[in-house]
């Protein structure tokens, strides 16, 4: 299976977001594993459980919430009341992930403190589906290895999301891979990406018809 780069950026952060589709823009996926089959159902107190909307510092200066809904919804942005309700908004425009059971989505989060700021900081997020678990998420990024929060609603045990703020630098031209375990520590989802460092098409940038990927500051 191929997985997208979607794109859509607010005033001071940049969002990547890496879904099921075609191929994608600014990486391309290696590998990605798990199902069902390796299920195992994760212990009580595995995610944080939250409010609906309820705001949860990631990072940065910015906050994740979880939406209701059927499609595994959330928002990340920055901590400000307009920041807040435009993700808001624009969640229920464009929909949640949807994902299948035993799955993972994800994604890097750019942010410029300020305007001088050539490289952004980078927080990973995403979302996660499944009857049993996960019970926890890594992200391995550029060399290094981190541990991601998980969160879901109360009386919502199949679904939830993921956070992590590593504490670096980065435009996020890594490889990256991000690997959900059931209770046991099998492999419940595993999504692996390999950065790129051109564009397609070479130094001269993108061929016709293709769309070229980047991942530059967003305005």
């Amino acid at each position: 299976m191929t997985r997208t780069w979607l794109r859509s950026a607010g005033a001071a952060v940049a969002v990547l977001v890496l879904l099921g589709g075609t191929a994608g823009q600014a990486g391309a996926q290696v590998g990605s594993y798990g199902g069902r089959d390796a299920q195992r159902c994760a212990a009580p107190g595995a995610a944080t459980v939250v409010r609906p909307f309820e705001r949860v510092g990631v990072g940065q200066g910015m906050v994740m919430a979880l939406i209701p809904s059927s499609d595994q919804k959330y928002v990340l942005a920055d901590d400000t009341r307009e920041s807040f309700r435009r993700a808001v908004r624009d969640a229920y425009q464009y929909g949640g992930a949807d994902l299948a059971d035993g799955r993972i989505s994800a994604s890097f989060s750019f942010k410029w403190h300020t305007p001088e700021q050539e490289v952004p900081n980078i927080v990973f997020s995403g979302a996660w589906r499944a009857d049993c678990g996960p019970s926890r998420i890594t992200i391995e990024f550029e060399g290094g290895s981190y541990e991601a929060e998980l969160l879901r609603l109360p009386n919502r045990p199949g679904w939830g999301t993921y956070h992590a703020d590593p504490g670096v630098r980065s435009m996020g031209n890594g490889d990256l891979v991000v690997t959900a375990y059931d209770a046991e520590g099998r492999v419940l989802d595993r999504m692996e990406f390999r950065g790129e460092q051109d564009e397609p098409g070479g130094p001269e940038g993108p061929e016709e018809g293709e769309t070229g990927g980047s991942t530059a500051p967003l305005s």
